[in-house]
């Protein structure tokens, strides 16, 4: 589109174009010094060799010193491609139908539960049975206290019967409360295993800043808009930027835990490089923020006497709507229209719907809570066989023998 305007413009003062091209690829944009050399196509206007360059310059602050600024004719937003979030790991199905917070609460009121059945019972042996009172006794009553707890939570049944009223009161609360939590907790992991969960998206620009992945691109003019600001979001964002040429991200493409720069365009069009193909996009998808956004300029000579005619000849085609249709004729005839369409998420692939067969994935978890639960049995079995039961024979044969 670009191209398009400065031609027109020149029709419009009956003039002939003379293209030059920047062919370093490290030096496309270019950079500015203060001793008034550059490189680059900034660096070719610095030098007299050009009248107007154009290519995605932005509004920054430091090309005003050397360069004029035109007036803009596009924002262009900033944005990422970004792996799309994965399924969750069949190992942690059995705990995900809690959030975290709510396995702290659970955690705590398992605690303050044990708590305050220990200082009962505690209670009630010493008003009943105060000779037997010792540390061994408060030990076996402390971990007789917890098993209780435990066995409530998983809807076990208790072996003894209470006698006293005070702990009926607290077994029925104990009861309806982790009947409360159990019935939850099932239910949330019944819809876990039919409904799949999800890794957390990338969307914002704090999430890209937060998530484990690589920003990668072909220049650093990418975060050459952010690069010195004080905002720690961008800053760590500029921090995990990398600029490598075409073929090295193309390989990066087919890898995980990578993003890619992009721009988002007006009427719903993208800016995205060539080394993207169809067959890994689906791999990504597009943030649904900008990292940030900008205004879309020219760049002129200091003091160019160009400056005010072509900033008139902008502002008359932006008011004609004329930069719309020739943006869309540039993304028919430029463009890998496939990739617009993915890249938008207008494709009309649908995901399969319809009953899944249960899986290992989705109680693999489940099964080695079983595993490890039986491994534990197992190692109790045979310590108590092995070390507990011939410890108490022979106490047993000492006492006899005293």
């Amino acid at each position: 589109m670009e191209l398009q305007l400065v031609t027109e413009y020149l029709k419009h003062h009956n003039s002939t174009p003379q293209f030059i091209f920047n062919d370093v690829e490290e030096q496309y944009w270019g950079a500015l010094y203060p001793n008034w050399t550059g490189s680059g196509l900034m660096g070719k206007l610095l030098n007299d060799e050009a009248d107007i360059i154009f290519t995605a310059f932005y509004t920054w602050e430091f090309v005003y010193h050397y360069l004029d600024l035109s007036k803009s004719y596009i924002r262009a937003g900033i944005s990422c491609l970004v792996p799309k979030p994965r399924i969750q790991s069949g190992w942690f199905i059995p705990i995900s139908p809690y959030k975290t917070s709510m396995w702290i609460a659970v955690f705590i009121n398992i605690t303050y539960n044990i708590l305050i059945a220990f200082v009962l019972a505690t209670f009630r042996q010493k008003l009943f049975s105060p000779r037997n009172i010792s540390d061994r006794s408060a030990l076996f009553l402390l971990f007789n206290t917890v098993w209780i707890i435990i066995k409530i939570s998983f809807g076990q049944s208790l072996q003894k019967k209470e006698k006293f009223i005070i702990g009926h009161l607290v077994l029925i609360v104990l009861v309806l409360e982790y009947l409360i939590l159990d019935s939850g907790y099932y239910s949330g992991l019944a819809v876990t295993m039919t409904v799949p969960r999800y890794e957390t998206p990338i969307n914002t620009a704090l999430d890209l800043a937060n998530g484990d992945v690589t920003i990668w691109g072909i220049f650093e003019d990418w975060v050459l808009s952010i690069k010195n600001t004080d905002d720690v979001i961008y800053n760590k964002i500029t921090k995990k930027y990398r600029a490598v040429n075409e073929a090295k991200l193309r390989e990066l493409t087919k890898q995980d835990y990578n993003a890619f720069f992009m721009e988002r365009l007006p009427f719903n069009n993208y800016g995205i490089n060539d080394f993207m193909k169809a067959d890994v996009i689906e791999n990504y998808h597009l943030m649904e923020e900008d990292v940030y956004w900008e205004y879309t300029l020219f760049y002129l000579r200091k003091s160019s006497i160009l400056t005010p005619s072509f900033d008139g000849f902008l502002l008359r085609v932006i008011e004609s709507g004329l930069p719309y249709a020739w943006q869309k004729q540039a993304v028919y005839e430029f463009m890998d229209l496939n990739i617009q369409k993915l890249a938008a998420g207008l494709d009309t692939k649908k995901a399969p719907h319809g009953i899944k067969k249960l899986k290992f994935f989705h109680i693999k978890g489940s099964l080695a809570v079983l595993f490890i639960g039986f491994s534990l049995a197992m190692i109790t079995l045979i310590l108590e066989v092995y070390v507990y039961t011939p410890e108490k024979k022979r106490k047993k044969k000492r006492k006899r023998i005293e």
